[in-house]
């Protein structure tokens, strides 16, 4: 069997060996076992369900979150000549229709399909008559209330094995506290507690906290033009003011973010894979499935929300071995920050409370009807209704939803945004010929900012009250604008659907679940203090800690976090990559003579190597002697 799969894993991937775990992980499917894989980043976990497929007789079930890495992973396969199709809510009912058949007539060796897909009638009924092989869930701590990025639609998925009760589950996931690994088994009915995990640790990665009071600045000494490297931050609106200032500084940088469109996303993707730019610049929406293996940098330039998304966020640089460095960049103000991002994530009870009373009014729902009943949420309008901020309302339905009072569908949903075409002196010129679009250009200008760098959003209800207008008579004049191409105007596409899952409640007997309401928030506030520590500790070594989080002890030995750097912790010869991290980074924080750089608690052997690799470096112009004899980094 060991021989046949290596010989199936060089015909189809290329590849002569498997990874750590990887075979194991496979053998175990392949014995009809409830599988929980715990691979790092980079570690091969698509291999481990895609490689069984190909053998076993049926279809595999893949349940992933993301349609971008289902239709790139659907690529790879049928390239690889393995049937492989996808399911996502851009193809009509017909399309669905046809691709389900083939499923089970056809011959399909494996199906993406995402987790809201699963309750829909149309694919359950049709799963009833697959032969199905075993199902894959990727990115598997979604199905745990304390993984870090919970998404319910994941707890339908236990449901296929009350239909198919002999079918075996394959989860994956990068990141998965001992809690989390034990709730995914529980939550996805694992008949024997089976989890096959490969050590998080990554010899070749070294982990950095830079604090600082200028990030910008800071990114400019770390960044340069010839390795691939990856910028995460937590907005849209800093992708873009980052990227315009590395831009400025002569550093070529691309923007991704969930606002941009499917067709430029892809585009921005395709031209930092094949290298094009160097550089990205990301919110969380970029990564996950993002096989990219020579990032030799991935800079967080705010504070992450948990330990979990940064350390996966890190892990992809490095993934094809070579040295590579995680930088965490943290001032004082970033604590306060991401505790206040929870407050408004979780907002108190009356302000929920009055979001669903003035909900039900709008519509005329009274106490004790509206089960079953479905009615539209326009986010714009009812901000300006109630005087709530859109992301309070949002925040609001999430916990109601999360309760199980409601649901809501917001598949689709897009809210307005625009941005000028033109530049601003051109559009000066063009006010003062066009009276008719004046007041409103002007309206528009003074209420939002960055219009002419990317597309924000905007509210035409607020626009048009300043105006004196009616929207309708805003939206019209948007789009002629659109029409002359004097802006791009992307009108907000669809309401929200909201769902009455029960009657409506008195307000004073609108309970909010205790796991929803008071237990995720306080989980959630567990992993941000776990992240403030990690972030601002000094005296702990980095892989010590994320490894420790994850249930794993760290006894390698030699480190080259920024913690073991300085503290000189490797008594043993060091290697002349840990030698030439440790000079960067010193030199990086500022010019030193070479006596600053050897220290007491260096071993004299170690004081001779490092002497070596500076004159080496000096040779190769990596560092230069400035005029007072200190050693500075070269700037390439």
């Amino acid at each position: 069997m060991r021989n046949d799969l290596k010989s199936i894993l060089k015909s189809h991937w290329g590849y002569e060996n498997f990874r750590p775990k990887q075979q194991e992980i496979i053998e175990s499917i392949l014995k009809n076992e409830d599988t929980l894989a715990l691979l790092p980043t980079g570690g091969g976990k698509s291999i481990c369900y895609q490689l069984p497929a190909i053998i076993l007789e049926g279809i595999c079930i893949v349940i992933s979150p993301l349609i971008a890495l289902m239709q790139d992973q659907v690529e790879g396969l049928k390239k690889r000549n393995i049937k492989t199709s996808f399911i996502n809510s851009s193809m009509t009912k017909r399309e669905i229709d046809i691709t389900l058949d083939n499923c089970i007539f056809g011959n399909v060796k494996i199906l993406y399909v995402s987790p809201e897909r699963l309750k829909t009638g149309i694919f359950t009924e049709r799963f009833k008559k697959m032969k199905v092989s075993f199902v894959a869930i990727d990115e598997a701590h979604c199905i745990s209330q304390w993984g870090y990025d919970f998404r319910p639609d994941y707890l339908n998925i236990a449901q296929l094995k009350d239909v198919q009760p002999n079918l075996a589950f394959i989860a994956l996931t990068a990141t998965a506290t001992p809690e989390v690994a034990k709730d995914i088994q529980h939550q996805l009915k694992f008949k024997v507690a089976n989890v096959i995990q490969n050590s998080f640790y990554r010899p070749n990665l070294s982990y950095k906290v830079i604090r600082t009071e200028n990030k910008f600045t800071q990114l400019t000494k770390i960044l340069d033009n010839k390795n691939s490297s990856l910028i995460y931050v937590n907005s849209r609106r800093k992708c873009h003011e980052i990227a315009k200032f590395l831009n400025i500084k002569e550093t070529r940088a691309l923007i991704y973010h969930a606002g941009l469109s499917n067709k430029d996303r892809k585009d921005i993707q395709s031209k930092w894979i094949d290298n094009q730019y160097k550089t990205i610049v990301a919110t969380n929406a970029f990564g996950m499935g993002i096989d990219k293996p020579d990032v030799s940098t991935v800079i967080n330039f705010d504070l992450p929300s948990s330990i979990e998304s940064y350390f996966q966020e890190a892990g992809r640089a490095g993934r094809n071995g070579d040295e590579a460095n995680s930088y965490l960049l943290v001032n004082e103000n970033d604590k306060e920050e991401l505790k206040q991002r929870i407050a408004i994530k979780y907002p108190s009870k009356d302000i929920i409370q009055y979001i669903y009373q003035k909900f039900c009014n709008l519509h005329q729902i009274a106490i004790g009807s509206g089960e079953g009943v479905s009615y539209s949420l326009n986010f714009n309008s009812f901000s300006e209704i109630i005087n709530k901020s859109a992301l309070e309302i949002y925040n609001s339905f999430r916990i109601l939803e999360l309760s199980e009072h409601l649901s809501i569908n917001n598949d689709k949903f897009v809210l307005s945004r625009l941005k000028f075409l033109i530049f601003h002196n051109e559009l000066s010129d063009y006010i003062d010929r066009n009276i008719k679009y004046r007041s409103l250009i002007k309206v528009i200008l003074r209420s939002y900012s960055g219009l002419f760098d990317h597309k924000a959003t905007i509210n035409e209800i607020t626009i048009a009250k300043r105006l004196n207008l009616k929207p309708e008579i805003v939206k019209q004049l948007l789009l002629e604008l659109n029409e002359l191409n004097i802006v791009n105007y992307q009108p907000q596409n669809k309401d929200t659907v909201i769902t009455f899952l029960e009657p409506r409640q008195d307000i004073r007997r609108l309970s909010l679940s205790n796991l929803v309401y008071i237990d995720r928030k306080k989980n959630e506030l567990l992993k941000v203090n776990s992240i403030i520590e990690y972030a601002y500790n000094t005296s702990n070594c980095r892989n010590n800690m994320l490894l420790n989080y994850f249930g794993e002890n760290f006894n390698t030995g030699a480190c080259c976090c920024d913690i073991c750097i300085d503290k000189g912790s490797n008594k043993t010869p060091l290697n002349k990559k840990t030698i030439i991290l440790f000079i960067k980074d010193q030199l990086m924080k500022k010019p030193m003579e070479i006596n600053q750089l050897l220290d007491n608690n260096q071993s004299e052997s170690q004081k001779k190597q490092i002497t070596l690799v500076i004159r080496k470096m000096l040779d190769t112009n990596e560092v230069m002697l400035n005029e007072l004899n200190q050693l500075q980094l070269v700037k390439k």
